[in-house]
Formats: structure tokens, sequence, C-alpha cells
């Protein structure tokens, strides 16, 4: 035999790659989203009748230079590595509201010390009240890009501006839960990513 013949006892390193697209009936959420959420009831619900979770990983978006007047709510989504997309909501226009009801808006912050004047800075996401405590909504800025894309919220956005910057994500994970162990599965996962920080 000659020495070109013989097997080699050297190992090729090797790696498997692949690209996984997937659409969602409800868009994806971050640890922060699942921790700031996991307490409304109707959130809840959807959640517990769900039997398949990916994990994922994105840069973390945020809205910045949020500012709120009676007719529209203006903010950039931003992730600090693609340029920001302006963006503003009418409520009223999209039947969320009435014209003259009063809502109350909970923010939640990425920061330990948030500004509580506007523009507001690193907002991880809104809850939206009824004057009587009804939840309306909620936004994060991948719910938001999501109900803007598919569920055709109108959400007027600066002209040259590419709302699919925000979309890609890498898939880390897919798992297949039984109903209402989804929830609890990620909730340990969230917990230990709170833990670790």
């Amino acid at each position: 035999m000659e020495e070109t013949d013989k097997q080699s006892d050297a190992k090729i390193p090797a790696m498997r790659f692949a690209r996984v697209f997937a659409s969602t009936t409800y868009p994806i959420v971050s640890a922060f989203e699942f921790d700031f959420l996991q307490e409304e009831k109707i959130i809840r619900e959807r959640w517990d009748a769900s039997t398949i979770y990916l994990i994922v990983q994105r840069p973390l978006t945020y809205f910045d230079n949020v500012v709120m007047d009676d007719t529209y709510i203006r903010f950039e989504i931003a992730d600090g590595d693609k340029p920001s997309l302006p963006c503003r909501i009418n409520l009223v226009a999209n039947d969320i509201i009435e014209v003259g009801e009063t809502v109350d808006i909970e923010v939640g912050f990425h920061s330990d010390e948030p500004n509580r004047e506007q523009p507001l800075r690193n907002v991880g996401g809104f809850k939206l009240y009824r004057e009587n405590g009804d939840f309306i909504l909620w936004w994060s800025p991948q719910k938001l890009l999501y109900e803007m894309l598919v569920k055709n919220l109108e959400v007027e956005i600066a002209e040259g501006s590419d709302p699919f910057a925000f979309l890609d994500f890498k898939v880390h994970y897919i798992g297949k839960g039984a109903v209402s162990d989804v929830v609890e599965k990620l909730g340990g996962v969230v917990s230990d990513l709170f833990n670790e920080s």
C-alpha cells in the first residue's frame, strides 16, 4: 500500500449549519418582555396554550426618544447596531382608544435608573390600561413591528427606514412541551438569566 492510500488518524473538525426560516402566530418575546408580561392574565392564557418554544438571540431592541402627547406616541426603535427606526402611532386612528379617552401607560425600562421625563430613553416596553384599570395591550419593539408588518397596525415610519432590519434572529433551540409546561420551562430559563446579571 502506498503512503497516499493509508487512512489518516487525524480528525478534521466539522460544523453543521442550518438556516431556519419560521413564522409565528405571536411575536417573539425577550427575557425582559417575558418577565414584564407574565403576570398579565390575557397574556398568560395565550402562552399557557403554547406547546412550541424557541430560544433565539438578537441585539437588544428598545424604544428610544419616546414622547407622548394627546395625539401620538413618537419613538425610535433601536438596537445600538443598525440605524434607528423613527416611528409614530396614533392610538385613536388605530381604534385602540376613543377620542378624548384617557389611558394609563406603564413603561418598562432596560436600565436600573430610568428617566421619568420625556423624551424617555432605553424603554423596553409599554402596557396600556383603560382609566378603570382594564388591560388594553402591550408593545415591545418586536411586538409593535410584528403587529405593523403582519397585523397591519398603522405605524408611521420615516421614509427610507427599514423595519425588517430588526427581525433577524439566531436560533439556538426549538423545543416542544406539554400545554402550560412551556411557560414553566421558559420561566426557569428567564429566572436563570436574570440571576446571572
